[in-house]
């Protein structure tokens, strides 16, 4: 085959698949193979031809065979590339609009709702745009470990940006979560319903988050939830890193690069918390202030 490819200038492969009625479907790859070639060698004038034997007689095959090779001989016209013999009749490929199939499913022109305070709602992204849908979850049983907490604040980073703008794959955004307690599954003792938390949720946007007890901190009194929204993932990442990754250990250097943002924010914090002693690289004096106030 790749001899004949590579020499010929034009080619008819004729099949006995019966591919139009599904008798021998794995002829079909004649065709995909005569796409690659010809998507490689664009000069190469390639032409398929797949006949039911069942239904056309032998004087209907070599006629059309002939006009076929006829009509391929003349370069200037402008012919199909793949053609299918059923009961005499010769088929092409054609993609034709299912006008009946569009009417049956396209979607009608979504009206606004007005939402009301308390209401179980879920939200996803979708080309820059955030849409809610009711929480089909709102009546489903927590699981065992888990809490469910109605939203006052949510912290955006910049990944979640990213994927409320369409360009990142995930439906999941804004982790960071602060609110109050609404309900408590079993086994979880050190939280109670009315309790106001702060902490990480991995689920879709909702009004209402379920998430493990671990992670999330009740808040105190003295505490203002609305600054402590945006402290878990800048936080997670420097306890990790220092903690965890480097086992920063008291008197210790530790070197914060420029354009490290809230990570680097919080490493100041955490390395201080550990007794260590943090540089800071800034651009200038302004961005030095910064991270240090």
């Amino acid at each position: 085959v790749k001899h004949l490819t590579s020499k010929a200038s034009s080619i008819l492969w004729v099949t006995a698949g019966g591919i139009l009625t599904g008798k021998k479907p794995e002829y079909a790859m004649t065709n995909g193979l005569a796409r690659s070639v010809t998507s490689e060698q664009a000069s190469l004038a390639l032409t398929t031809l797949d006949f039911d034997l069942e239904t056309t007689s032998v004087s209907q095959l070599a006629s059309i065979v002939a006009k076929t090779a006829k009509r391929q001989t003349k370069k200037n016209d402008i012919h199909e590339t793949e053609y299918v013999v059923s009961n005499g009749l010769v088929y092409v490929s054609r993609l034709v609009a299912n006008r009946g199939a569009s009417i049956t499913t396209v979607k009608s022109t979504p009206v606004p709702t007005p939402f009301t305070e308390g209401q179980y709602l879920v939200a996803a992204a979708q080309q820059g745009k955030i849409t809610w849908t009711a929480d089909k979850r709102e009546h489903e049983p927590l699981s065992a470990g888990e809490v469910e907490v109605k939203l006052s604040y949510a912290g955006l980073n910049k990944e979640d940006t990213v994927v409320i703008n369409g360009n990142d794959y995930p439906t999941t955004f804004s982790h960071e979560i602060s609110g109050t307690i609404t309900k408590v599954g079993s086994g979880v003792t050190d939280l109670k319903v009315g309790d106001v938390v702060v902490g990480f949720a991995f689920d879709k946007f909702a009004t209402f988050q379920r998430t493990s007890a671990d992670l999330v901190q009740k808040v105190e009194k003295d505490e203002d939830v609305t600054k402590l929204a945006s402290v878990p993932w800048s936080f997670a990442q420097a306890i990790y890193g220092l903690e965890t990754l480097a086992r920063v250990e008291s008197g210790e250097t530790v070197l914060i690069l420029s354009n490290t943002g809230a990570v680097g924010a919080a490493a100041l914090k955490v390395a201080q918390a550990l007794s260590a002693k943090p540089f800071i690289v800034a651009d200038s004096e302004a961005d030095a202030s910064a991270l240090v106030s």
